[in-house]
């Protein structure tokens, strides 16, 4: 089910150990989500990796949006050389298997911290747009990254509108943030 990284960690550790904290933090994430057991996947994970973090700037903040550009790459690239199949995080056998580790005595928690119940709930308050992009009936925002992460750990989206979701509410906040620094805000709440 779920593959013993020891030996993968330890060579991460060792060969990357000068790497900055972004790309190993990147790799490492890229090993658990994925699944990744094989420390010959690493120099090709590498490769991905170093792509979107080798250049990128201490001062620019890193988002979940980002990361899951690296993860999609990632993962392209391992099933493309044989690291990966191509079922991996999208086969109902691996949501249940999931399921089963995530929910076994009926009250563990899930990334938003809620019971599957809660999570079940929630998404019939929800919606996917003509885009694919899943939003909450009452404001039309996306949930955050973690609901969306539990949404699909129950099978209720799958990895575009997981993916795409995250990146739209990045971009979204990306454009707020440019338009209203903080100095705006206080203003048109007069409060300069």
């Amino acid at each position: 089910m779920f593959a013993d990284k020891t030996k993968i960690h330890q060579e991460l550790k060792t060969r990357f150990r000068n790497e900055s904290d972004l790309t190993l933090s990147m790799m490492t994430r890229a090993i658990s989500d994925l699944d990744i057991s094989n420390p010959l996947a690493l120099d090709v994970m590498y490769e991905d990796v170093i792509f979107f973090t080798g250049d990128w700037p201490e001062t620019q903040g890193w988002g979940s949006s980002d990361t899951a550009a690296v993860i999609r790459s990632v993962k392209e690239t391992l099933i493309s050389n044989g690291y990966l199949k191509d079922s991996v995080m999208s086969a109902p056998a691996d949501v249940a298997n999931r399921l089963a580790l995530a929910n076994v005595d009926g009250t563990t928690k899930f990334q938003t911290g809620h019971t599957e119940t809660f999570i079940r709930n929630q998404w019939a308050s929800a919606w996917t747009d003509t885009k694919g992009i899943l939003r909450w009936c009452v404001n039309d925002a996306i949930p955050f990254d973690d609901m969306l992460a539990d949404f699909r750990t129950l099978g209720l989206i799958d990895e575009d509108v997981q993916l795409g979701s995250n990146l739209l509410r990045e971009l979204e906040n990306d454009d707020f943030w440019a338009k209203n620094n903080i100095k705006t805000i206080l203003i048109n709440q007069g409060a300069e």
